[in-house]
Order: structure tokens, then sequence, then C-alpha cells
């Protein structure tokens, strides 16, 4: 959707609120969504590696919220890792933008084993 015609969608729904007088709703609403929308433009993305306590298989992933992350592995809200924990975060990496994440991501979820340990044990040396 060009912005031209964004404006004039925007102006159509102006007037439909203006006639029903809820514009300052209206207002309140866009603000709000480009509140939202500002933050997601700075939110920080984090890559993570959980390891299982029971199999010791390692999980890969990426979010915005490690700690409730976390908690879903834990709670079983992950199709993957359900049943398979109790889990704990062995690595955590931040970066600036989604795509660095997902780059991140992607080059570990095809990293060999040797690599993920050495990569696991220098971080909790690091962090502990």
């Amino acid at each position: 959707m060009s912005a031209a015609s964004l404006e004039k969608s925007v102006a159509k729904i102006v007037q439909i609120f203006k006639s029903a007088n809820v514009l300052i709703y209206f207002k309140e609403i866009l603000k709000f969504g480009l509140i939202l929308f500002k933050k997601e433009m700075t939110m920080t993305y984090f890559v993570y590696i959980i390891q299982s306590e029971k199999s010791k298989i390692l999980y890969k992933g990426i979010t915005t919220d490690p700690e409730k992350r976390l908690f879903e592995h834990n709670n079983n809200f992950s199709r993957y890792t359900s049943g398979k924990g109790p889990w704990k975060l062995v690595f955590l990496a931040p970066f600036e933008n989604k795509r660095s994440a997902l780059i991140r991501e992607r080059q570990l979820k095809r990293a060999n084993k040797e690599y993920l340990k050495w990569l696991i044990k220098n971080y909790l040396n690091e962090n502990t």
C-alpha cells in the first residue's frame, strides 16, 4: 500500500470517526500503534541455546524475551522441546536486529557438536 493510498484510507476513517464523535480514541489507537512499531524497531533479539537436563540434547532458537521463552520450553509450549525437559539456558547472545539474529541462529543450527560444546564452555566460563 502506497503512502498516498494509506493517507486517503486514514482520511476516510477519520471522517467516519468524526461523525461518530470518537476521533479522540482513534488518535490514541494510532499513537499506541506507532509506539509499538517504534518498540519493534529498537527491539533486541537473542539467539539462545538450551540443554535438556534429562537427555543433554541441545536446542537452538531466537527470541526477544529469553526468560519467557525458557519458561515456554520448560512448560511444554514448544512442540520440539515438549516432554524433553527440564531445560537450562547454556548460551545467550544479543543482536541489534532480527536479520543478524536469524543468520547466527542458522549458523548454530548447522554447527557441529564440538564447536557447540566449545562455544557453550566459553560462554559459561565468562558468565559464571
